[in-house]
């Protein structure tokens, strides 16, 4: 999504444009130095620090202007909360190094001596780029406000910018030594059962804990012979209160039966304590009663409930319960040390594990939410790329040479081909029968991915044989992207997939024309 372009330079009534828009936004007064957005909590299983800005030492009016224009040229609160974070740390430098400077006289030794402060105290290369980047924002930003320089002291450059390699964190991939562990604790029944079912759901489906805790009471529907839980994600979707729907379909067998009971068990706790909660509040699976752990006489842990207080879990609770059972069942690595399980660890696992099983970029971005392939490659995989494109290269080939039924289908000049009128007819009058563009028609939208990748691959994908062209096209295309990413394995794999794609609807469109001739 993108957005129009703010004009940032001070004019008069500038003030007054953003203080207007602020009102807009929040009920939190504009003169505290702490700002609550509660108009923007997309969902009652995200926790109000998640929409808190905390100015802290960045408490001079110029940086409050700063964050509402952030909010203006479409930042989310946790990049406005980032940036003013990353601006008050400057701002307790200049404080202990320069106390004698105000922020109109920062120049570019300063900045420089700044930067070499960064490099000898701060360690992680993620907290450099942030907190640099946040000034290249904010001089650029608030460039010709009186309290900063006329003109900014630094470029819009960030050397601390990470590269791909700085972005990969193997301590974020859990040993299956440690998981080991933690999967035989939370079998424990005595464990509240929404904490079992967030430790299960995200340790079985690669999500961000936000989007687990972030489920609807209702997440759970019957599918034909399977069940399809329906979770949101709001990290792609542009900033909207409303999230994005991933679908992921379950057979109710297995490790399957196991998740479905759980996640209709807790749909009965949530729905016998919806009739006590405020209405912004309902409709989350995850509400559970409050309930304090206990040592029983013989030296058990239990839980009992000790106040008709009501919860919704979100991550910060996710996180800090984790980090007590960590410490409480003494997880450690193979080495013996101690180790502390982080949420969001669940998603690196999910997807590597995938990873290792043969899935493809494209299948991993189905299931994890993600719009590209950037972030998946660049942070979340952790096994050797050789690896993964031996296994990758099996799935591949066991798709070469696959018979076609008779059940396939092409459109020809209006009329589906290879198909019983009496079917045929069925499908294009149907209701979920829909148009793709010129490719073609799908027979069944109501299990769509909304990707004309994602199409190619669908068994209810009907191809058009009058844009054969368009897919040899594409054929081509895929083919001359498979050699210039010869050396980058991720993206060529991707146009391997993509080519084979189709090569599959050429194949097809021939064999069924020819057939019918």
């Amino acid at each position: 999504m993108g957005y129009a372009i703010i004009k940032t330079d001070y004019y008069e009534g500038k003030e007054t444009e953003l203080e207007r828009y602020f009102m807009s936004l929040t009920d939190s007064p504009l003169n505290e130095d702490i700002w609550v957005f509660e108009k923007m909590r997309q969902s009652a299983g995200h926790n109000t620090n998640s929409y808190t800005v905390y100015f802290g030492e960045a408490n001079q009016s110029i940086f409050k202007y700063f964050a509402i224009n952030c909010f203006k040229i479409g930042n989310l609160v946790s990049t406005v909360k980032a940036k003013i974070g990353g601006c008050g740390h400057f701002v307790k430098f200049i404080g202990e190094k320069y106390p004698d400077i105000t922020l109109q006289q920062v120049n570019r030794q300063l900045i420089a001596d700044y930067k070499e402060y960064l490099i000898e105290y701060t360690r992680s290369k993620g907290t450099r780029e942030l907190y640099f980047g946040a000034l290249i924002s904010f001089f650029h930003d608030m460039r010709g406000w009186p309290a900063v320089p006329s003109q900014p002291p630094l470029g819009r450059n960030n050397p601390f910018s990470r590269k791909n390699n700085d972005r990969k964190h193997d301590e974020k991939y859990v040993p299956e030594f440690v998981l080991n562990q933690y999967d035989i604790k939370f079998r424990d029944i005595r464990i509240p059962l929404h904490r079992r079912l967030i430790y299960w759901v995200a340790r079985s489906i690669p999500s961000r804990i936000s989007e687990v805790t972030g489920m609807s009471l209702e997440c759970l529907k019957p599918y034909q012979n399977k069940w399809c839980l329906i979770m949101p994600t709001w990290k792609q979707n542009g900033g909207y209160l409303e999230p994005q729907l991933r679908r992921i379909y379950l057979k109710y067998s297995g490790h399957g039966k196991f998740l479905i009971d759980m996640i209709r068990e807790q749909q009965e706790i949530a729905r016998s304590l919806q009739s006590s909660l405020p209405d912004h509040q309902k409709g989350m699976l995850f509400t559970y009663p409050a309930k304090i752990k206990q040592h029983t006489k013989t030296g058990e842990v239990v839980f009992v409930p000790y106040s008709d207080k009501i919860y919704i879990a979100n991550r910060s609770s996710v996180m800090r319960w984790l980090h007590d059972y960590s410490a409480e069942w003494n997880a450690v690595d193979e080495n013996g040390a101690p180790y502390i399980l982080t949420s969001h660890q669940f998603r690196h696992n999910g997807i590597t594990d995938r990873v290792w099983a043969g899935f493809n970029i494209v299948e991993i971005r189905d299931m994890t939410g993600h719009q590209g392939d950037a972030m998946i490659e660049a942070s979340y995989t952790h096994v050797l790329p050789q690896e993964a494109i031996k296994i990758q290269n099996k799935v591949i080939e066991s798709r070469e040479g696959q018979n076609f039924g008779s059940k396939e289908a092409v459109m020809f000049r209006g009329r589906i081909l290879n198909m019983d009128e009496q079917t045929e007819s069925r499908i294009l009058k149907n209701i979920r029968a829909c148009k793709i563009g010129n490719l073609g028609i799908c027979s069944d939208i109501t299990g769509c991915k909304s990707s004309p990748f994602e199409c190619l691959n669908c068994e209810s994908f009907v191809p058009n044989a009058d844009e054969l062209d368009y897919f040899e096209n594409q054929v081509y295309d895929w083919s001359q992207k498979v050699d210039k990413f010869s050396n980058h394995e991720f993206m060529r794999q991707n146009a391997e997939y993509n080519l084979e794609l189709n090569k599959n609807i050429v194949a097809k469109i021939k064999r069924i024309m020819k057939e019918e001739k």
